[in-house]
């Protein structure tokens, strides 16, 4: 989809489906102004183009995808770069935000960056046997919890996003989640919970004040396979599903099965507003604040 066939698409949003938004005011000339911020995984790409001094968000794309692999995620990348008029200028700042499952926090305390591997493989309780020619480690450091977020991802896709921009920054998602949740919410003492939805994966983070309880993705099918997975992490934690306070953000609309369903276990459920530190066009106003949250929080982690 190139930018001279956006008059077809700019300003629709279709849930599920391949959308572009672009303001009024989005000059591609002005593209040493800009920060351009992916977030990619198997669930489909989406990018969003940020106005540094203006502080707006003016440019809106997602296409989510099902039954995807890592070469085909690759390729989806490439294609789009090559045929997306919007991505053909480098910008002042890139960042890519990495959803997958394949992640682990360790305290900086107990960090050594040789064991890198072993606490992947352990805490996942799963060994990756491809090489190290297709699989690279990288991490994030969470200033928040004095911490690390220690990932895989494959590298062919490192080594395309890094053709992006010279200074290109990756993220793994539940890092950008995470900073941002504990420096909005420092000041609460009650824990509180929150749920991140992609297409077939949530996450689910748990907050008390500054510490950081419990985060994890889970990967699921059914509404009652995403009923089970958070009522055991409550029960585990001891939370009464009776009185926490569950936020739900990411990629789910208010009148799915999933949310009506866990709202019949879980009383106090709200959706996520956007996020108040920036503007954003007027068509993505009009979308529901609790869309691409993470996509819209991550200029400022890392």
């Amino acid at each position: 989809m190139g930018a001279n066939q956006a008059a077809e698409v700019i300003n629709k949003y279709n849930f599920g489906s391949e959308s572009l938004i672009v303001d009024a005011s989005f000059n591609i000339e002005n593209n040493e102004n800009y920060h351009l911020a992916f977030q990619i995984g198997l669930q489909g790409i989406s990018f969003s183009v940020l106005d540094i001094l203006n502080n707006k968000y003016l440019v809106l794309y997602n296409n989510p995808s099902t039954s995807m692999n890592a070469d085909v995620l690759n390729n989806k990348l490439l294609k789009l770069k090559d045929e997306n008029d919007l991505l053909k200028v480098p910008y002042k700042s890139a960042k890519f935000i990495l959803i997958n499952d394949q992640a682990t926090i360790v305290p900086t305390a107990l960090y050594e960056p040789s064991r890198e591997a072993k606490y992947l493989d352990f805490n996942l309780n799963v060994s990756i046997k491809e090489s190290s020619d297709k699989q690279i480690i990288e991490r994030d450091k969470l200033h928040s919890l004095d911490a690390y977020n220690i990932y895989r991802m494959p590298k062919k896709l490192f080594e395309t996003m890094a053709t992006f921009s010279a200074n290109v920054q990756v993220l793994h998602f539940a890092s950008s989640l995470i900073e941002t949740l504990l420096n909005n919410n420092k000041n609460q003492n009650k824990s509180f919970c929150i749920l991140n939805f992609e297409k077939g994966l949530f996450t689910m983070i748990v907050v008390e004040g500054n510490n950081l309880k419990f985060c994890n993705s889970f990967s699921y099918g059914t509404k009652e396979d995403l009923a089970y997975y958070v009522l055991f992490v409550f029960e585990q934690l001891k939370l009464n599903p009776e009185k926490i306070d569950l936020q739900i953000m990411g990629e789910i609309e208010r009148k799915s099965e999933d949310f009506s369903f866990l709202h019949q276990y879980i009383r106090n459920i709200d959706f996520a507003t956007r996020n108040a530190e920036f503007k954003y066009s007027y068509h993505i106003e009009e979308l529901p604040g609790h869309f691409h949250y993470n996509l819209f929080s991550q200029y400022h982690c890392g």
